[in-house]
């Protein structure tokens, strides 16, 4: 698989969300964190856990590569991308 990556994870952040038409208040409600810590990411004062991470990436119905800005092939099924999520975030609560 070729990626690449293209930007900072607070720049792609904000990008996905107001492409989304949606507030910082309503990202950090969609991904169950607080408003504090959906900011802190955005403007890059710190980097989010791996569980937060899924959890964005879910309210923002995109994959974690895509947050993290890599660029992920066409043809690769968008569809298997959802289920990894589901599956890492299911690791998680164990």
């Amino acid at each position: 698989m070729n990626r690449q990556k293209t930007s900072s994870f607070g720049k792609k952040l904000k990008a996905i969300r107001e492409n989304r038409g949606i507030t910082k208040r309503e990202a950090a409600r969609l991904a169950e964190i607080t408003e504090t810590t959906y900011d802190s990411y955005e403007y890059q004062r710190r980097e989010p856990t791996l569980h937060n991470l899924v959890k964005i990436a879910k309210a923002l119905d995109v994959t974690p590569n895509e947050l993290l800005g890599y660029q992920v092939p066409a043809s690769e099924n968008k569809e298997e991308n959802k289920e990894e999520i589901g599956r890492a975030s299911c690791r998680e609560r164990v």
